[in-house]
């Protein structure tokens, strides 16, 4: 179900690609959570500190919450809004948009991805303004997750994604082929596991859901400390045909 439902996705986002985007990139897709993950979660929050928040907030602390009002909470609780997480590849920076999509134009040809999901980095300075390398930064209230996601071919010649957990370098040095994405990694939701994919100059990566927007605001400002570091990604929109625009990413 969750190959089929992969390959489903792959060619709406590669029809979408080939009608509307023009160059080479890296694309991300935020979702939100297929129903059956959002009722595990949301079961799982019946017993936690979250249910007791949203009730307060549902009856602005007073009287009593049914059993049935607060599994709605919860559900959309779980199903927050797509756009708006930052993300930092090669020296770039942008943001999904209201869509779930995040997208970068490709910076490197090995079929390899770290994908770090985390709210705070580090960038090391050697002069001045000079930025040397980002490093992770390590704390109880800072928690890091990090993904390797690598495209592979099996014996019977079909392509796919492997995607891991792994552990952060002992230096910390974040590596220069990752793309991070600035919330808390509670946030959102990468499944381990392969997953079916097709050959394409473009790199399509596995979904990835968003179950929370928390603590979003102390990223935000976070970020805008540190933006003027990166380039923001440019867009410029040219006619495709009579029925299609294309949507060029002018960054260089």
């Amino acid at each position: 179900m969750c190959v089929r439902y992969f390959i489903s996705l792959f060619i709406f986002i590669l029809f979408l690609i080939n009608n509307i985007f023009s160059d080479t990139r890296i694309i991300i897709p935020l979702k939100n959570a297929p129903l059956s993950i959002i009722k595990e979660a949301s079961k799982e929050a019946l017993s936690s500190p979250v249910a007791d928040q949203i009730s307060k907030i549902v009856l602005k602390g007073t009287g009593a919450v049914s059993k049935k009002i607060l599994k709605k909470e919860l559900r959309e609780y779980f199903a927050p809004s797509l756009g708006g997480f930052f993300a930092l590849y090669g020296g770039f920076i942008t943001a999904s948009n209201n869509e779930g999509l995040i997208a970068f134009p490709l910076r490197h040809t090995t079929k390899k991805l770290y994908i770090s999901i985390t709210p705070l980095i580090k960038l090391v300075k050697v002069k001045g303004e000079t930025i040397s390398h980002q490093e992770y930064i390590s704390s109880p209230d800072n928690p890091i997750k990090l993904y390797m996601c690598e495209q592979k071919t099996n014996k019977k010649g079909h392509v796919y994604w492997s995607v891991k957990q792994e552990n952060i370098p002992n230096n910390k040095k974040v590596n220069p082929i990752t793309v991070l994405i600035l919330t808390k990694p509670k946030n959102l939701f990468l499944q381990e596991g392969d997953f079916l994919s097709s050959e394409s100059s473009h790199m399509i990566l596995p979904e990835i859901y968003v179950v929370g927007q928390v603590e979003q605001e102390k990223t935000v400002m976070h970020m805008l400390d540190l933006k003027h570091y990166y380039e923001p990604i440019q867009w410029e929109e040219k006619k495709g045909s009579d029925i299609s625009l294309q949507k060029i990413m002018t960054t260089i």
